[in-house]
């Protein structure tokens, strides 16, 4: 019997779920924030620089995806908290957390 080949991104989908990634805003977060957007997440970008989130927000917008930005320092309590609520605010939930 041979197996249907898949494709990664019917492998790796995460269609519909919802990913908060900190350092979303340039590197590799923003790598990860939009192969995540790409393969169907929803993706809060967190980044100290809120002009960065936002650049990246924007182009995942720009690619039909949805996203949010959100900054914060993730070395502050009170800033991570301010943006899991502001993510579940939009979206309703977290699902993968990078």
């Amino acid at each position: 019997m041979l197996m249907k080949e898949l494709s990664v991104k019917e492998l790796f989908s995460v269609a519909g779920q919802i990913a908060f990634v900190t350092g979303g805003g340039r590197g590799i977060g923003k790598v990860f924030c939009k192969t995540l957007a790409e393969a169907g997440a929803k993706v809060a970008v967190i980044d100290i620089d809120l002009e960065t989130a936002q650049q990246t927000a924007q182009e995942i917008k720009q690619l039909g995806g949805d996203a949010i930005a959100v900054q914060a320092d993730v070395t502050k309590a009170e800033d991570v908290s301010r943006a899991v609520e502001a993510t579940v605010n939009h979206f309703g939930r977290i699902d993968i957390c990078v």
